[in-house]
């Protein structure tokens, strides 16, 4: 398409612990949810799909988009409950859950913002939980009572998260304290007896170690893994990382996975 405007499609990924569809100031942002763009432009031709996490704000965007149709789309995250999602101003074409379809006419220069994906809270599934001392014990009962997301109820050193099968970090509501935090990453060691916590600041990645006292998970009998962890940050002696270089971490095996893929899509 020639000589057109580019556009812009950005929201939010959240916990809306409100139920009311709207992010209110105290309501928790989920870093590291992928959200994908696809589409076709009006000459007809499908773009190539782009795939994108949430920032620490929990937001989201794709940019230099030529006018056209565009799909984009947020799986609701591991452990949580679906909740309201929200579009922006150009609508949404199609409203299929989890998903929007947005129309940006020619010639362009459209900033459809405020496309959310709120999440109304956890889920409920049976449990394996740590005792804090390196042993662990079965639960049956529903994730919320263990892993309180509602805002008004959680600390500002307190966070949260969701660990896969891989032992990847794949979310985290991240501590309120955590102010000029750009990105975060909380994975456990591979016997579970200690976390690591990577923080991206002013594109330098620092690194510490989570005693068991200052975390505890619970784990799904399919490998799943929720992490709530308390620290501060000014009290944490972190060691600095180079990227390009990390030193080895066998306990760690997925240590630095979601931040080598936040530093791609940055293009750093």
């Amino acid at each position: 398409i020639k000589d057109f405007q580019p556009s812009t499609i950005s929201g939010v990924a959240y916990v809306d612990s409100s139920g009311d569809g709207l992010i209110g100031t105290a309501e928790r942002r989920l870093v590291g949810v992928m959200v994908t763009l696809t589409g076709t432009n009006t000459s007809g031709q499908a773009i190539t799909p782009q795939s994108v996490m949430t920032d620490s704000d929990g937001a989201y965007s794709f940019s230099n988009l030529a006018p056209g149709t565009y799909v984009v789309k947020s799986d609701t995250p591991m452990f949580y409950v679906d909740g309201i999602d929200t579009p922006g101003a150009q609508g949404d074409q199609d409203s299929v859950n989890d998903q929007f379809t947005v129309q940006l006419s020619a010639p362009g220069g459209i900033n459809a913002s405020g496309y959310n994906f709120g999440e109304a809270g956890l889920g409920t599934a049976g449990s394996e939980v740590s005792d804090g001392h390196g042993g662990t014990f079965v639960v049956t009962v529903s994730i919320p009572p263990i892993f309180d997301l509602l805002a008004s109820s959680v600390p500002e050193n307190v966070g949260y998260s969701a660990i896969d099968q891989n032992g990847s970090a794949v979310w985290m509501a991240q501590p309120t304290s955590f102010q000029g935090v750009e990105f975060a990453e909380l994975v456990l060691s591979v016997d579970h007896t200690s976390a690591l916590l990577t923080v991206v600041e002013n594109n330098q990645v620092r690194t510490t170690q989570l005693s068991s006292g200052e975390f505890f998970f619970a784990e799904l009998e399919t490998g799943e893994a929720m992490v709530r962890f308390n620290v501060d940050l000014d009290m944490k002696t972190f060691e600095s990382v180079n990227i390009n270089n990390p030193p080895s971490r066998p306990s760690y095996p997925t240590y630095l996975d979601s931040v080598d893929d936040y530093f791609a899509q940055m293009g750093n």
